[in-house]
């Protein structure tokens, strides 16, 4: 007999949502308190949590979803956390000199 499919209650979407958005607005946050070497930022607060996240995954080894967590957040929170900082901090940049030139 297949599994039942997920209900698709507020929890549910709020879970499933948590890991895709969370680089996005986190780099773009940092990107936007950060001025200089935003991504560098992002890498040097996300490493010890991916670290932290594989020995915790390690620990608790017969169930795999702590490793799977922590390779999701190697692969894809910690490339475009610091692609989105980056990018956030050019721009905010970019803002600030704007604002600084008299004639505009």
């Amino acid at each position: 007999m297949p599994l039942p499919f997920p209900e698709f209650t507020i929890g549910f979407v709020v879970l499933i949502g948590y890991p895709i958005l969370v680089p996005f607005l986190g780099g773009w946050l940092v990107g936007r308190q950060v001025p200089v070497r935003a991504g560098a930022a992002v890498y040097h607060a996300l490493v010890p949590l991916i670290l932290c996240s594989f020995a915790v995954g390690a620990l608790l080894l017969p169930v795999t979803e702590g490793l799977l967590f922590a390779l999701i957040q190697l692969t894809f929170w910690l490339p475009v956390g610091a692609f989105v900082a980056r990018i956030s901090s050019q721009l905010a940049r970019a803002d600030r000199v704007g604002r600084m030139t008299p004639f505009r």
